[in-house]
């Protein structure tokens, strides 16, 4: 377990347990459809999301929880420079234990 408690892993699995309630609240087919559509080019900055689709940020967790976006969310904390894309309800990306385990010597500095 990383000893930084900003790593990344930690912060987002604080931010996605306390979104995973939220996701019946909060998804709805319009929001999942608009999100797809903009998202449809290829990957985008949170930031660019939030701002165009007129999303609160705290809308992202729900949104990766929910499985309507994925980001490398192992190696990336969920902020406004976070890479998305659509998830298509795919939920690789929110295997973090999985991912830290197999990253565990980079992230830390060790050699394997």
């Amino acid at each position: 377990m990383p000893a930084d408690v900003r790593h990344p892993v930690l912060v987002n699995a604080q931010l996605l347990q306390a979104a995973q309630a939220r996701i019946h609240a909060y998804r709805s087919e319009d929001l999942i459809e608009r999100v797809e559509q903009y998202c449809a080019a290829g990957p985008v900055l949170q930031r660019d999301l939030c701002a165009d689709l007129g999303l609160p940020t705290g809308m992202v967790p729900v949104l990766l929880a929910a499985s309507v976006l994925q980001a490398d969310l192992a190696r990336q904390a969920i902020c406004t420079d976070l890479v998305l894309s659509a998830a298509h309800g795919a939920l690789d990306h929110l295997c973090l234990i999985d991912a830290l385990v197999c990253d565990a010597p980079r992230a830390w500095g060790a050699t394997p």
